[in-house]
């Protein structure tokens, strides 16, 4: 007697054919090993050699990003780094944000090239500051990433 059981692996079948067809589409993009996380492209800043200015966020409507009406990026995110106390040499990596919307927004922050990252929630309209780190070096880089 044979059995009349079919097996088959959507996700397979789904990244198999974009991966022969060069498939572009949103099918495409959320097929992942973890179909519940989507995340956006990575957005690096740090305090060496680089102006202390926030990450705005690229105006262009492709990147991933939580937007307000205007199209304008609702995430802005700043790091410095604060001593820990006057004669110290220890520096906490801070990290600010800012979400200028109402949404709740998910983020995660990492050094550069790091994959141990500290989440972030943000509640809307609201400003926050998280340690990434504490070290003896007083520059740092790091990236963002928003969840969806």
């Amino acid at each position: 007697m044979r059995s009349s059981r079919k097996i088959t692996f959507p996700g397979a079948v789904i990244a198999l054919a974009c991966l022969l067809l060069g498939a572009a589409s949103a099918v495409c993009a959320q097929t992942s090993t973890d179909s519940t996380l989507l995340r956006s492209r990575p957005m690096v800043g740090g305090t060496a050699n680089m102006p202390q200015h926030l990450i705005r966020g690229s105006q262009n409507t492709d990147v991933l990003r939580h937007r307000d009406l205007n199209g304008k990026p609702c995430l802005d995110i700043g790091g410095y780094a604060r001593p820990l106390s006057s004669t110290s040499k220890l520096f906490d990596h801070v990290i600010a944000a800012n979400n200028a919307c109402t949404d709740l927004i998910r983020a995660e922050v990492c050094y550069l090239g790091s994959t141990q990252c500290v989440p972030m929630l943000l509640p809307g309209h609201t400003r926050k500051e998280f340690i990434l780190g504490t070290t003896v070096a007083k520059d740092f880089r790091y990236e963002f990433r928003e969840r969806f």
